[in-house]
C-alpha cells in the first residue's frame, strides 16, 4: 500500500485576491516556547494569509460584549488568490480565562496549534531575556527567591 502525499488545495483563479479570509486556525501556547518561530514559518507558506500583526489578542479582550460578539474584524486580508487560510498567533489564548471557550463559539472547527516547553527551561529563558533587557535585574537564584508569585491567580473566574 502506498501513501499518497497530501494534495495542495485547488485555488479558484476567479477568487478575488482582496476578499478577507476568516481566521481558521490559532497558534496558542506558553511564552518562550517557539511560538514566534512557528508563526514565522507558517506565514512563509504561500497558502497562509498575513495579517497586520502577529498576535491579534481578540479572544482575550474581556471588555468586549461576548454575549453578542462582533467577529467582522476577525479576518485577514487575502493578498493573492493562492492564500486560502488565515491564522491568529496569540499564545495567551491557552491560559487566558474564557479565551478557548470564546474561540469555540466563534468556530467549533477552528484548528489549534499548541506549543509548550519544559517549565524550568522556560523560566530560565524568561529570566535570560529580562536580565538582558533590564539593568540591575537580579541573578537567577535571587530572582526565584524574590518572586512572590502574586500574579498567579488562585482561581479561574
Amino acid at each position: 500500500m502506498s501513501v499518497q502525499p497530501e494534495r495542495t488545495p485547488t485555488v479558484d483563479p476567479s477568487t478575488e485576491a482582496s476578499e478577507p479570509l476568516p481566521i481558521s486556525f490559532a497558534l496558542v501556547g506558553v511564552q518562550k516556547a517557539a511560538t514566534s518561530t512557528i508563526a514565522f514559518y507558517l506565514l512563509r507558506h504561500r497558502h497562509v494569509a498575513r495579517g497586520e500583526r502577529k498576535e491579534r489578542h481578540f479572544f482575550d479582550k474581556d471588555f468586549l460584549d461576548w454575549a453578542n460578539p462582533d467577529y467582522s474584524a476577525y479576518t485577514c486580508p487575502r493578498r493573492t488568490p493562492r492564500q486560502l487560510v488565515a491564522g491568529d498567533y496569540t499564545p495567551a489564548y491557552l491560559f487566558w480565562p474564557r479565551a478557548l471557550e470564546r474561540m469555540h463559539r466563534y468556530d467549533p472547527e477552528m484548528k489549534l496549534i499548541a506549543s509548550f516547553r519544559d517549565p524550568i527551561e522556560r523560566a530560565f529563558s524568561q529570566w535570560q531575556m529580562d536580565y538582558a533587557r533590564h539593568e540591575g535585574f537580579p541573578q537567577f537564584a535571587q530572582a526565584i527567591a524574590q518572586d512572590t508569585f502574586e500574579t498567579v491567580p488562585d482561581r479561574i473566574p
